[in-house]
């Protein structure tokens, strides 16, 4: 029986970082950065592939590899993101959980002119319909990062308008294997961080969860993240091979839309925040599956099949400095840099949100020789649906006995037409 070993390894971020190795035949924690002949070779759409492969690409196009994203230690995907050139991150509540990313000088607001893939499967809730990025996976879910610039992305899906960026996840290890890591900082900021995966036989399963939460930058903040990816394959046969994915991922934070008046800022400082009953709280679940099939080493077809599901709710108290949501005199003593209390504020508004989104895309890759020049050929098409479902919900929390006000309640729904290709978009 091959012995086991426990490594232990410390390092200081923030106030201190301890990581548990769980493997065999691992040595440091660099090895978390896992080699190429050390993973396992699975079923996945890559929009680059290898580094040798962006010569021959029509655009400009970067790799963050997983050795670099684990040698800077990123604290988020923005962070990460800023490293490649031509691109714009602005962040918002320091977890990256909704970030804007902007690509050569796009509008980076909620990322809407960007198309963001996990293994080539849209991450977006609805990103024919409602491409804002109100969602987002934290960056130690992620292996390698894909960021492809210029005309050949078009082959990806809708809103590339900026540019393409394709998160790849990690592979599991051929070897039984993992690790555990704890982090943490000032401002009541912990993030745990476990990892576990390896193969038997034809099998394998990686487990991937990720806890996260702090106080954010300004009073009366604070957000918490549970994030958790399951994948699965299966080497059927020299033909043959099968992904499975399942994800979870969910949000509580306090958190507020309104910024500061200039009054405010001058006699509070910047972390003032008075609106302590803003709450922001999502749930998404996703799953899919990737058949590869593989005719010959020059034939390949992979077929993508994938379901999402997202809820968001976000009651807040005041959108911006100027709202009269809780009255005149309340936006007025805001105005003038004078307390406030929300708690005497009978108004609380939820923008609440529902999406289903599913789809199946098969691709087929052809390498071959025309008029003696060797080519790469794909074909494929995407069948993809959305539901929404919006509803703005007005509640007086000081009055109890009046009813909340709907003030919009709609159902879109997004489909795509195959013999015409263009999106379809429907509302009641």
């Amino acid at each position: 029986m091959r012995q086991r070993k426990l490594h232990i390894k410390f390092n200081w971020l923030l106030s201190s970082q301890i990581a548990f190795i769980l493997g065999t035949g691992h040595s440091t924690f660099a090895t978390a950065a896992e080699t190429e002949k050390d993973m396992v070779q699975m079923p996945v759409i890559e929009i680059i592939g290898q580094e040798d492969a962006l010569q021959n690409l029509p655009g400009a196009a970067n790799v963050l590899t997983q050795e670099e994203l684990f040698k800077s230690h990123v604290f988020n995907v923005n962070e990460a993101l800023r490293k490649v050139p031509g691109v714009n991150v602005r962040d918002e509540e320091g977890f990256g959980m909704r970030p804007n990313i902007g690509i050569r000088g796009m509008n980076p607001t909620r990322s809407t002119k960007v198309l963001l893939l996990e293994d080539g499967i849209p991450l977006s809730y609805a990103p024919y319909g409602d491409n804002a990025s109100y969602y987002h996976p934290p960056i130690e879910r992620f292996s390698s990062i894909e960021v492809l610039k210029g005309p050949s992305q078009i082959l990806y899906g809708p809103q590339t308008i900026a540019g393409t960026i394709n998160y790849l996840t990690p592979r599991p290890p051929s070897e039984p294997s993992g690790y555990l890591s704890f982090t943490g900082g000032n401002r009541d900021f912990y993030n745990t961080h476990l990892n576990y995966g390896g193969m038997v036989g034809k099998f394998g399963g990686l487990l991937d969860f990720t806890h996260k939460e702090s106080q954010g930058a300004r009073d009366n903040t604070h957000s918490a993240i549970n994030d958790v990816n399951i994948k699965g394959i299966y080497d059927i046969d020299s033909h043959n091979a099968l992904t499975l994915r399942g994800n979870y991922f969910e949000e509580d934070s306090l958190v507020t839309y309104s910024g500061l008046t200039d009054a405010e800022y001058r006699n509070f400082g910047s972390r003032y925040n008075p609106f302590k009953n803003d709450t922001m709280n999502t749930r998404r679940w996703g799953a899919s599956a990737t058949h590869e099939l593989r005719f010959t080493d020059d034939l390949i077809l992979t077929t993508n099949a994938y379901w999402t599901q997202f809820n968001r709710d976000w009651w807040r108290q005041a959108s911006t400095t100027t709202d009269n949501q809780c009255g005149a005199n309340f936006t007025a003593a805001r105005r003038d840099g004078n307390l406030v209390n929300p708690d005497a504020c009978d108004s609380t508004q939820g923008r609440l949100r529902d999406y289903n989104s599913y789809g199946v895309e098969p691709r087929l890759h052809i390498n071959h020789q025309t008029f003696g020049i060797e080519n790469e050929t794909d074909i494929g098409f995407r069948a993809h649906f959305e539901e929404q479902f919006r509803t703005q919900e007005n509640r007086t929390p000081l009055t109890v006995t009046k009813a909340p006000v709907i003030t919009e309640r709609n159902e879109r729904e997004t489909g795509y037409q195959l013999k015409t290709g263009h999106p379809v978009t429907s509302m009641s």
